[in-house]
């Protein structure tokens, strides 16, 4: 019996190292993508509001839509406007992304500059309960919702 349980203590750790060696790499973000009802006007809210770079734009008038990737570093935006994209009613369910979230440095500098730029926000600042972080949640043109997280 004595034999059995040690077989067994010197096995579990060598199948526990060898999952662990098995794990995938942890996934990165890598980019964002909305659908706008004006293009034009939300690759100037996302240059204010952020600070982003436009990288191109295309304009298909054939297939009906037009897309522009801006960046800033490590954050990549794809806004996306259709000519026959469905508005969502702000009180139905809806299947899809309901928000999308980014770290910052600094979260009282950038609610000053979203306050100064006019930003709708949801609410206040709060220390989200479950990773006990600030945020604040706002709203791009479309209403598309960013949740920003303090670093």
């Amino acid at each position: 019996m004595l034999r059995y349980f040690i077989a067994i203590l010197v096995i579990l750790p060598l199948r526990d190292t060898k999952a662990q060696d098995q794990a995938l790499p942890d996934p990165q973000p890598y980019f964002m993508a909305f659908i706008v009802s004006d293009i034009d006007s939300s690759i100037a809210w996302y240059q204010e509001v952020f600070g982003l770079e436009q990288l191109n734009y295309v304009s298909n008038e054939e297939r009906g839509f037009k897309q522009a990737n801006l960046n800033r570093r490590n954050m990549l935006i794809e806004l996306i406007e259709l000519d026959r994209a469905d508005t969502l009613d702000s009180t139905k369910l809806f299947e899809g992304i309901f928000k999308v979230g980014i770290i910052v440095d600094e979260l009282d500098r950038w609610v000053d500059h979203f306050k100064e730029e006019q930003v709708r926000l949801f609410g206040d600042v709060m220390t989200d309960p479950i990773t006990n972080r600030r945020m604040l949640i706002l709203f791009d043109p479309d209403g598309n919702r960013i949740q920003v997280f303090e670093k």
